[in-house]
Protein backbone atom coordinates (compact mmCIF):
# COMPACT_ATOMS: atom_id res chain seq x y z
CA UNK A 1 0.00 0.00 0.00
CA UNK A 2 1.45 2.95 -1.23
CA UNK A 3 0.97 5.99 1.80
CA UNK A 4 1.93 9.63 2.26
CA UNK A 5 4.85 8.48 4.46
CA UNK A 6 5.95 6.01 2.43
CA UNK A 7 6.26 8.80 -0.99
CA UNK A 8 8.49 11.01 1.46
CA UNK A 9 11.49 10.53 0.27
CA UNK A 10 13.23 14.04 2.22
CA UNK A 11 14.36 12.97 6.13
CA UNK A 12 12.97 15.47 8.63
CA UNK A 13 14.34 16.94 11.43
CA UNK A 14 12.63 17.72 14.39
CA UNK A 15 12.30 21.50 15.49
CA UNK A 16 11.06 24.01 18.73
CA UNK A 17 11.21 26.91 16.36
CA UNK A 18 8.94 29.75 16.29
CA UNK A 19 7.45 31.25 12.92
CA UNK A 20 4.86 32.85 11.54
CA UNK A 21 2.12 32.46 9.45
CA UNK A 22 0.32 34.88 7.08
CA UNK A 23 -2.85 33.09 6.03
CA UNK A 24 -6.44 34.48 5.86
CA UNK A 25 -6.62 34.84 8.99
CA UNK A 26 -3.59 37.38 9.34
CA UNK A 27 -0.06 37.15 10.57
CA UNK A 28 -0.01 34.54 13.18
CA UNK A 29 3.24 32.77 15.61
CA UNK A 30 3.14 28.74 15.73
CA UNK A 31 5.70 26.05 16.41
CA UNK A 32 7.27 24.36 13.38
CA UNK A 33 7.86 20.84 14.88
CA UNK A 34 9.59 19.27 11.81
CA UNK A 35 10.91 20.45 8.70
CA UNK A 36 12.50 19.17 5.05
CA UNK A 37 14.10 20.51 2.09
CA UNK A 38 10.44 20.10 0.44
CA UNK A 39 7.73 20.71 3.67
CA UNK A 40 7.37 21.26 7.42
CA UNK A 41 4.89 20.48 9.84
CA UNK A 42 3.46 23.22 11.94
CA UNK A 43 1.75 23.72 15.56
CA UNK A 44 -1.17 26.06 15.95
CA UNK A 45 -4.16 26.00 17.67
CA UNK A 46 -6.49 26.97 15.16
CA UNK A 47 -4.13 26.02 11.97
CA UNK A 48 -5.03 27.35 8.54
CA UNK A 49 -7.45 25.30 6.21
CA UNK A 50 -6.47 21.92 3.96
CA UNK A 51 -5.66 24.08 0.70
CA UNK A 52 -4.84 27.07 1.43
CA UNK A 53 -1.87 28.95 0.54
CA UNK A 54 -0.03 30.39 3.37
CA UNK A 55 3.72 32.37 3.86
CA UNK A 56 5.49 31.39 6.27
CA UNK A 57 8.87 33.15 7.81
CA UNK A 58 11.06 30.39 9.49
CA UNK A 59 14.70 31.82 10.87
CA UNK A 60 14.50 34.56 8.65
CA UNK A 61 13.48 32.98 5.87
CA UNK A 62 10.51 33.57 3.79
CA UNK A 63 8.60 30.75 2.64
CA UNK A 64 5.45 30.07 0.63
CA UNK A 65 3.61 26.67 0.52
CA UNK A 66 0.46 25.24 0.48
CA UNK A 67 -1.34 23.32 3.55
CA UNK A 68 -2.04 19.21 2.54
CA UNK A 69 -3.54 18.57 5.46
CA UNK A 70 -4.66 19.27 9.19
CA UNK A 71 -5.26 17.51 12.09
CA UNK A 72 -5.99 18.97 15.35
CA UNK A 73 -3.63 21.83 15.62
CA UNK A 74 -1.12 19.92 13.64
CA UNK A 75 -1.02 21.01 9.89
CA UNK A 76 1.20 19.86 6.77
CA UNK A 77 2.50 22.28 4.52
CA UNK A 78 4.02 21.39 0.89
CA UNK A 79 6.94 24.41 0.07
CA UNK A 80 7.23 25.69 -3.13
CA UNK A 81 10.40 26.05 -3.53
CA UNK A 82 13.14 23.91 -1.93
CA UNK A 83 14.44 24.88 1.35
CA UNK A 84 18.29 24.64 2.54
CA UNK A 85 17.49 23.06 5.69
CA UNK A 86 20.72 23.66 7.77
CA UNK A 87 20.31 27.35 6.92
CA UNK A 88 17.42 27.16 8.84
CA UNK A 89 18.10 25.23 11.51
CA UNK A 90 21.52 27.20 11.70
CA UNK A 91 19.65 30.89 11.66
CA UNK A 92 21.68 31.60 8.77
CA UNK A 93 19.91 34.19 6.94
CA UNK A 94 18.86 33.36 3.02
CA UNK A 95 21.48 33.09 0.71
CA UNK A 96 19.29 35.67 -1.61
CA UNK A 97 15.57 37.10 -1.38
CA UNK A 98 13.17 35.21 -2.13
CA UNK A 99 11.72 34.61 -5.42
CA UNK A 100 7.94 33.32 -4.50
CA UNK A 101 5.20 34.83 -2.39
CA UNK A 102 1.57 33.81 -1.45
CA UNK A 103 0.00 36.65 -3.61
CA UNK A 104 2.07 34.72 -6.27
CA UNK A 105 0.92 31.38 -6.24
CA UNK A 106 -2.50 32.45 -5.82
CA UNK A 107 -4.92 31.26 -8.73
CA UNK A 108 -5.33 34.25 -10.90
CA UNK A 109 -8.64 35.34 -12.00
CA UNK A 110 -9.61 33.23 -15.44
CA UNK A 111 -10.10 35.07 -18.18
CA UNK A 112 -13.59 33.78 -18.69
CA UNK A 113 -14.78 34.60 -15.37
CA UNK A 114 -13.47 37.86 -15.21
CA UNK A 115 -15.57 38.70 -19.08
CA UNK A 116 -18.46 36.50 -17.46
CA UNK A 117 -18.45 39.39 -15.15
CA UNK A 118 -18.54 41.93 -17.60
CA UNK A 119 -21.20 40.56 -19.53
CA UNK A 120 -23.11 40.08 -15.96
CA UNK A 121 -22.70 44.25 -15.22
CA UNK A 122 -23.47 44.92 -19.41
CA UNK A 123 -26.79 42.99 -19.22
CA UNK A 124 -27.66 44.73 -15.93
CA UNK A 125 -27.18 48.05 -17.16
CA UNK A 126 -28.85 47.33 -20.43
CA UNK A 127 -31.86 46.13 -18.27
CA UNK A 128 -31.87 49.50 -16.30
CA UNK A 129 -31.91 51.56 -19.70
CA UNK A 130 -34.50 49.72 -21.33
CA UNK A 131 -36.71 50.20 -18.06
CA UNK A 132 -35.98 54.21 -18.27
CA UNK A 133 -36.40 54.27 -21.76
CA UNK A 134 -39.66 52.42 -21.23
CA UNK A 135 -41.04 54.66 -18.60
CA UNK A 136 -39.69 58.24 -19.90
CA UNK A 137 -39.65 57.70 -23.92
CA UNK A 138 -41.99 55.10 -24.89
Amino acid sequence: MHTLDNARNDPRAGTMLRATVRDGRGLREFAVADLSSRGLMGRLEHPPGRGEFVELKVSGHILAGHVRWVKGPLFGVALRDRVDVARVLGGKPPPRSPTTTVAQMQPPQTLVRTVASYCVMALAAGCAAYVIADLFIL
